[in-house]
Order: C-alpha cells, then sequence, then structure tokens
C-alpha cells in the first residue's frame, strides 16, 4: 500500500485560519476545507451586509483556497458542501 502524500494549502488571497488550523489539505485527489468564515482576507475583519454578503464573502474565500490547493473552480466543479450555523436550537 502507497502511502497519500498530505499538503497544507495556504493563500493570503482567503481569510487567514483562526487557531491551529490550515485553509485546506490536499490527500490525494480531494481537498478538504473546513470551518471557514466571513472574513475579509485584506482586512482580517468580518464583512458587513449580513447573511447574503458573508456567504458571497465565504465562498470567494474557498474559491481562493480550491485555487491555491490546484482543485477546479466552485462553478466546475463537483462539490459537496454542509454549512452549520452557530445555533444549536432545535424545533
Amino acid at each position: 500500500m502507497s502511502a497519500t502524500e498530505i499538503t497544507a494549502i495556504s493563500t493570503s488571497k482567503a481569510s487567514s485560519s483562526v487557531g491551529p488550523y490550515s485553509q485546506g489539505i490536499r490527500a490525494g485527489g480531494f481537498l478538504f476545507c473546513a470551518g471557514q468564515a466571513a472574513f475579509d482576507p485584506e482586512t482580517g475583519h468580518l464583512v458587513e451586509g449580513g447573511i447574503t454578503e458573508q456567504t458571497r464573502q465565504v465562498l470567494r474565500n474557498l474559491q481562493e483556497s480550491w485555487k491555491q490547493g490546484e482543485a477546479v473552480s466552485i462553478a466546475s466543479s463537483r462539490s459537496r458542501c454542509s454549512c452549520l450555523t452557530g445555533s444549536t436550537s432545535r424545533r
């Protein structure tokens, strides 16, 4: 069995990771990104404008991480995205 090469992904064009995390991990033919937030990479601040603009910023950050990880763009790739909110309340 051969070992899979694992590479941490980092780019200044996406918001930096908070804590001991990386923007992404490339392992074999996969690129894993997690814990995304709507931070502007130029200012380091959470973008204003509500959920719509924050969602756009998260997707821009993901796209830059994907480019750095040599993955294809969001528009032309097959991707799986799970979105979780900070809310723990259940109805």
